[in-house]
C-alpha cells in the first residue's frame, strides 16, 4: 500500500516489490491512498476483508496510525513498513 504513488521514492520500491513477488508464488495487490488518511484506512479494511497474507506499507509517517498497523500482528499478518524515516529491512520468505 502506497500513500502517494507519484512520490519519486515510491517508483523504485514498487518495481523492487513487483520483481521480488514475480519470482515467488505471491500475487501483488497495489493500493495508492493519494496521501489521504481515510483512503488508507479504507484500503486497509478491504485488504483485511480479503484475508491478505502480508502487507507492505510505503508510508508518509505523518498520516499513519502506528497503532492501527500494530493491530495487524494480532491477525498474524506479515508486515513491512517502508519510509524515509524508518530502516528498510529484508526478510526471508
Amino acid at each position: 500500500m502506497f500513500f502517494d504513488i507519484a512520490d519519486p521514492f515510491c517508483i523504485p520500491v514498487l518495481r523492487g516489490i513487483e520483481n521480488a513477488l514475480y519470482q515467488s508464488s505471491y500475487v501483488q495487490i497495489f493500493a495508492d491512498a493519494h496521501n489521504q488518511r481515510n483512503r488508507f484506512e479504507r484500503y486497509l479494511e478491504l485488504l483485511l476483508e480479503h484475508h491478505v497474507e502480508a502487507l507492505i506499507v510505503v508510508a508518509n509517517w505523518l498520516f499513519v496510525d502506528i497503532h492501527l498497523l500494530a493491530d495487524l500482528s494480532k491477525r498474524n499478518i506479515l508486515q513491512r513498513r517502508l519510509g524515509l524515516s524508518c530502516p528498510v529491512t529484508r526478510s526471508a520468505r
